[in-house]
């Protein structure tokens, strides 16, 4: 949740340093992205989607679009919620006894500058006792009746197949962000339309910026960085097929050389196809907007914002408590703690109380996180495993990230050690499911970090 802090950070230099209006939309799936939530785990996620839009309110946004997460944390509650703290909430298709209870669109107007809002999620029979129509025939019914505005913002969790059904009814100057999965997406993905995709990943790591050069009578956009990215995907081609034809001359396998040549004819039809792009843009960019796409990493490079800090301290305390409402007994499963594969293996148990590892759970509690049901696997023993500890207050001798987090759980072998029980040698899918590049913000190296923990039967 420290991307909160930093986001609001990088608005307000974007506020106070740019010399356009500033527009701020939230796509939806923040609160939750799945379609389901354990009683156990709802309590503490309506917590912290409370913090992430009051956050987001306190900041200033223009529009924050619900996902099916949202909605899968409860309507009501999210109609509470908006009227508590003025949550400008929207989804354009949604009807609870044919009434709405969310604005289907917002409309901001900044400097001269207007930019419209809305979301929308596939149709559904049933959310609760609500059902989500028909999504072009509700964004139809937005764009007519709507007043006109310089861009559209339309915040989607539709399929590839469901948005090229509903592309008629958008208006030419639409930026569509995708919501519905967590790619980050550097480069805006387009339609055969020019219908721009934007994505800034899951996990508030990023924050997406989308700077707009709005001229008279153009209408659509195009990405000023587009040609240079073209440009350089036909110059690695042509240095990939200069070295195929070396592989090629020397090749002495016919079988072999018409794999080579067949995969050089794949790379001349993937320039050409670049190069078509870089024709067609010439020649429309003279009649559409000049817009670019810039990904800004919530890293520790990005300072902290004082304000939203002190509210994500405010409400540590609240997230804590949340996982307190169901408290399972003790853990009692196949895993049995580090503690007890010391008395066979002393060298390896001294060798990983000297690592990070053996000190994973003092950082959570460091930062009041323990009880964050979203934290805490990372931080444990097994968790991960089908038969593992499912929650902090069950975890017992298991916090950190102990031998069988790696070596997988030993109850069997403490009872009749034989060989071929424990995993000896863990892969480093074991590591990844942690340090994933997104959790540990790109740190992870598995070269130079799996010496560090790596140990043989004596903990050397």
């Amino acid at each position: 949740m420290g991307g909160l802090s930093r986001r609001a950070t990088i608005i307000e230099q974007q506020r106070e340093q740019s010399s356009v209006p500033v527009f701020v939309f939230e796509g939806g799936n923040f609160g939750w992205n799945q379609q389901s939530i354990s009683d156990s785990r709802l309590a503490q996620q309506r917590v912290k989607t409370e913090l992430q839009v009051t956050a987001m309110v306190t900041s200033g946004i223009d529009g924050i679009g619900l996902g099916q997460g949202e909605l899968t944390l409860g309507i009501k509650w999210l109609v509470q919620l908006k009227e508590e703290v003025s949550a400008p909430f929207t989804l354009a298709n949604l009807a609870c006894s044919e009434k709405n209870p969310f604005a289907t669109h917002t409309i901001s107007k900044k400097e001269g500058k207007t930019i419209g809002f809305t979301s929308v999620l596939p149709a559904a029979e049933e959310i609760g006792q609500c059902t989500l129509n028909d999504p072009k025939s509700a964004l139809q019914n937005i764009f007519s009746s709507a007043p006109k505005v310089d861009i559209w913002v339309v915040a989607s969790q539709l399929s590839a197949q469901q948005l090229k059904d509903a592309r008629s009814v958008l208006p030419k100057n639409t930026f569509v962000l995708e919501s519905k999965r967590s790619r980050l997406l550097e480069t805006p993905k387009k339609d055969s339309n020019d219908l721009l995709i934007f994505g800034s990943g899951s996990k508030g790591k990023h924050l997406g910026i989308v700077e707009v050069s709005l001229q008279e009578g153009r209408e659509g956009f195009y990405d000023v960085g587009e040609k240079d990215q073209y440009q350089d995907k036909i110059a690695r081609s042509n240095k990939r097929i200069s070295s195929l034809e070396k592989k090629k001359k020397a090749e002495t396998s016919d079988k072999k050389r018409n794999k080579i040549e067949n995969n050089i004819s794949f790379i001349k039809r993937t320039i050409e196809k670049a190069e078509s792009q870089i024709a067609h843009l010439q020649a429309n960019k003279n009649e559409m907007n000049a817009m670019r796409n810039v990904l800004i990493k919530l890293d520790s490079k990005v300072s902290d914002h004082a304000q939203i800090s002190r509210l994500l301290e405010q409400y540590l305390v609240k997230i804590e408590e949340a996982a307190k409402t169901t408290i399972p007994s003790t853990y009692q499963g196949r895993f049995v703690g580090s503690e007890i594969c010391m008395g066979c293996h002393a060298g390896p148990y001294a060798q990983w109380k000297t690592t990070g590892h053996a000190k994973a759970w003092k950082t959570l509690e460091q930062d009041n996180r323990s009880q964050d049901l979203a934290c805490f696997s990372c931080h444990a023993t097994g968790v991960f495993h089908p038969d593992g500890p499912k929650h902090p207050a069950a975890l017992g001798n298991l916090i950190n990230v102990g031998c069988e987090s790696c070596h997988g759980p030993g109850r069997e072998h403490v009872k009749k050690p034989t060989g071929g029980q424990m995993v000896a040698s863990p892969d480093v899918n074991v590591c990844t499911q942690c340090h994933d590049g997104v959790k540990d913000e790109g740190r992870f190296d598995a070269e130079s970090y799996f010496p560090k923990v790596k140990h043989d039967s004596s903990g050397n």
